[in-house]
């Protein structure tokens, strides 16, 4: 497999060791513009896609098996998402920024279809972590172990048939690369 990242928030530069095993890892950032802790600097979604849909374009017609991992990081604080997700959601901001990281994707998703990448391609969307949103007093994440940061979305479109199973015990993204591994035996 050739393998690529692209990523969306400072947090994960490649200065902090992360881009181990990539054979292209994008985490271009202009710091001139920002003017915050590194924990703020981020891409919004429309730019690493973009970045993503060039890779791609330039494997399309490669023969090699690909990985693509792409890291948005959109819906965090502070909640600011592009017109007109800004304005729509005005007492929720945070709507916003999902309903905008969400249209993106779903431009993704066409461009894969377009470009015949679809029919050939695994696809996996989950989140690190939810938002407490005012929950049991948390504004955002990381304080307590609640459902609202730690249930997330698995989402899974497999261009292959595969027995759909639910788990009833407890499960970490830890289980994706072996199910994944499994799914290509």
């Amino acid at each position: 497999f050739t393998t690529s990242a692209f990523i969306g928030a400072y947090v994960l530069h490649s200065k902090w060791g992360i881009s181990q095993g990539f054979d292209h890892f994008s985490d271009d950032f202009d710091l001139k513009k920002y003017y915050t802790t590194d924990s703020e600097i981020e891409k919004n979604a429309e730019t690493v896609l973009t970045d993503a849909s060039k890779w791609l374009r330039n494997r399309a017609h490669d023969e090699g098996r690909f990985f693509a991992w792409i890291h948005l990081f959109d819906p965090h604080r502070p909640y600011k998402a592009p017109a007109p997700y800004d304005t729509k959601y005005p007492d929720a901001p945070y709507r916003g920024e999902v309903e905008y990281m969400d249209y993106q994707l779903g431009k993704f998703f066409q461009y894969l279809d377009k470009e015949g990448l679809s029919d050939n391609t695994l696809i996996i969307v989950t989140a690190d972590h939810g938002e407490g949103l005012g929950d049991h007093g948390e504004r955002t994440h990381g304080l307590f172990v609640y459902d609202t940061t730690i249930h997330v979305p698995l989402i899974v479109r497999a261009p292959f048939s595969f027995p759909a199973s639910r788990v009833k015990g407890l499960v970490e993204h830890v289980d994706i690369v072996p199910t994944i591994l499994h799914a290509f035996d």
